[in-house]
Order: C-alpha cells, then structure tokens, then sequence
C-alpha cells in the first residue's frame, strides 16, 4: 500500500480494480522553529478519499475498501487538505525556482 500524495507515479496504474484506502498518506511537513522538513503519516481529507476511490475501476468495475468508518468520514476529516505551498519550506523554493532561470 503506497500513499497517493508522496508516490504520484501511481496515477499511470490503470488496471486497478481494488483500493485499500487506510485514511492516512505520508506528507511533508515543514518546522520553521526548528528548520526541519519532516515525513509525517498524517489522516487524509475528504477529498483525498474520494480521489482514492476514483482509482478503482477506470478499465473495469472496482472497489474501494476503506479501513474507517463512515461515521468518520463524515464527522472527523476534513473537507480538504492542507496545501503543499502551506507545508513547505518556501526559501528552499524560491532558491530552487531562482536556480532554474538562466542569468
């Protein structure tokens, strides 16, 4: 089972006919006090779960088996995640999209 938001070279497996959806992915989050850019497994939101059970049954039909309840799904997840630009280091951004403009 790989989480969705760290390996995204999972949107080319086409022959996908069940889901696993554990309701929680591996994502990066930044410390600014302490400078450090962790890997945290952290809970999905809803949209990420409905994401995941789109990937089941592109080609054929599938099933999506989440490891929550729904009860769950609607009373404690979050209606959307936590944006990637909210959660990042944004000096190393700059300075990574600075490198790539030629002088």
């Amino acid at each position: 089972m790989m989480p969705y938001d760290v390996d995204c070279g999972l949107c080319g497996f086409w022959g996908v006919v069940y889901v696993v959806d554990s309701g929680f992915s591996k994502q990066r989050f930044y410390n600014p006090i302490s400078d450090i850019e962790n890997l945290v497994v952290a809970p999905i939101s809803k949209a990420s779960a409905r994401q995941r059970t789109g990937r089941a049954g592109r080609v054929r039909p599938g099933k999506c088996y989440r490891l929550y309840t729904e009860e769950y799904f609607v009373k404690e997840m979050s209606a959307e995640g936590i944006p990637e630009i909210q959660r990042s280091n944004l000096v190393s951004c700059v300075i990574q999209a600075c490198s790539a403009i030629p002088i």
